[in-house]
C-alpha cells in the first residue's frame, strides 16, 4: 500500500506547493449550530434552541410523546425524555461520557440522560420507532465522511496517513487524516458526506493543492461544537451558511493528478481534519487549515491508528493552528466515541 500511494511526486508548483493550504484569505460565513439542540439519538421534536419555543410534536407524530416504540422492546431516548418531563436528552455511546454512565439504557442509547438548556416544551417521540427527526435542534451523532459512512476507521476506506505523523518531504507533521481506497483511483469523484448535522462555515476554491476547501461546524452536545475540514476536493455541492444533515453529500474527492503537477491518479485521497471548538473559531477567518506544521520527527508511524494521538497541538504551522492547545482531534477516535 505504501508503494502505490506514497510514491507521490514532490515536484509541486508554487500554487499547489503542498497540503499546507493558505494561512489567510477571504474567510467565510461563521455559522454555528443552535444551542440546546436535542442530544444523541433523541426522538423528534428535540429540545428547542436557545430562546426558542418548546416543540410539541415529532416530525412524524401528531402530539408530544405519542407513537409507539415499534416493537423495539422499550422507549427511545426521546420517549424517555417526554415521560420524565426533561427539556431534552443526550445519548451516551461507546463510552463518550456524556451521561457519566449514570443515565437510563434505552434501545437507541447505551445511556439516556437529561440535559438542561433551551426553554419550554418537551421532546416529542415522533411517528416512528426511532422517533423521527424533529425540528428543535440538530440530531447528534457522527459518521464517517466517505464510503458506507459507518464502518471504522473511515467508512470502509483506509487511513493512509494519520494525524501527527512526521513526513520529511513536507518538513513537518501531518495535521489531518488522509483516507482513500486501495489503488487510489476508486476514490476519484467519490462522494464526500457531512459527518454530522451542521452549518457550512465556508465552501470555496483554494490556491494550494487542496484546490477547494470546506469547513462545517457541528454540535456535539452540552453547547459544545467541533468542525470538519476537507481538502483535495472538487467544488463543494453546498454553500456558505447552508444547513446540512449527517450523511448528506457535500463534495466529491478530486483526482490527485489535478491537485499537484505530475501527481498520479493512484494517489487520490481525501484530506480531512477534525478541529476543536477553539480552533474552529479561529479557522472561520482563515482560508484554510494547514496540512503540515514544522514539528520534527516524533516516532509516530504513518498509519497505525492505535498510536494516533487523540488530540494534537500543531508546531508553528503557517496557518496558526499552533495557537490552540489540543486543537486537532483524531477523526477516527472521535467519531468512534460519538458514533450515531
Amino acid at each position: 500500500m505504501a508503494r502505490w500511494f506514497w510514491a507521490i511526486t514532490i515536484l509541486l508548483s508554487t500554487s499547489c506547493s503542498s497540503e499546507s493550504g493558505e494561512p489567510a484569505g477571504d474567510g467565510g460565513g461563521s455559522g454555528s449550530s443552535g444551542k440546546g439542540g436535542s442530544g444523541g439519538l433523541v426522538a423528534s421534536g428535540g429540545m428547542p434552541g436557545a430562546g426558542g419555543s418548546g416543540a410539541t410534536s415529532g416530525a412524524g407524530g401528531s402530539t408530544a410523546g405519542t407513537s409507539g416504540t415499534g416493537g423495539q422492546g422499550g422507549p427511545s431516548c426521546g420517549e424517555l425524555a417526554t415521560q420524565s418531563g426533561w427539556p431534552g436528552a443526550l445519548c451516551e455511546w461507546n463510552g463518550n461520557g456524556v451521561c457519566g454512565g449514570q443515565g437510563t439504557p434505552t434501545y437507541d442509547c447505551d445511556y439516556c440522560c437529561s440535559t438542561g438548556g433551551g426553554s419550554g416544551g418537551s421532546v416529542g417521540s415522533g411517528g416512528s420507532a426511532a422517533g423521527g427527526t424533529g425540528g428543535g435542534g440538530p440530531t447528534l451523532g457522527f459518521g464517517y465522511p466517505v464510503g458506507d459512512k459507518t464502518t471504522s476507521p473511515a467508512g470502509g476506506w483506509v487511513v493512509w496517513q494519520m494525524l501527527g505523523h512526521y513526513w520529511s518531504a513536507y518538513g513537518g507533521r501531518h495535521l489531518a487524516q488522509d483516507i482513500s481506497v486501495p489503488g487510489g483511483t476508486g476514490a476519484i469523484n467519490a462522494p464526500v458526506y457531512a459527518i454530522a448535522d451542521g452549518t457550512v462555515v465556508y465552501a470555496k476554491a483554494n490556491s494550494s493543492s487542496y484546490k477547494n476547501v470546506l469547513l462545517i461546524e457541528h454540535a456535539v452536545g452540552n453547547g459544545k461544537t467541533v468542525c470538519s475540514f476537507f481538502g483535495h476536493i472538487n467544488p463543494p455541492t453546498v454553500s456558505t451558511g447552508q444547513k446540512v444533515t449527517r450523511g448528506q453529500q457535500v463534495a466529491t474527492v478530486k483526482n490527485w493528478a489535478e491537485c499537484v503537477s505530475g501527481g498520479a491518479p493512484s494517489n487520490t485521497h481525501l484530506h480531512y481534519v477534525l478541529a476543536s471548538e477553539a480552533l474552529c473559531a479561529k479557522a472561520k477567518s482563515w482560508n484554510s487549515i494547514c496540512g503540515y506544521d514544522t514539528g520534527g520527527p516524533n516516532g509516530l508511524p504513518r498509519n497505525n491508528l492505535s498510536q494516533e494521538p487523540y488530540y494534537y497541538t500543531a508546531v508553528n504551522d503557517a496557518c496558526g493552528a499552533y495557537t490552540v492547545q489540543d486543537g486537532l482531534i483524531s477523526p477516527t477516535k472521535f467519531i468512534d466515541d460519538h458514533h450515531f
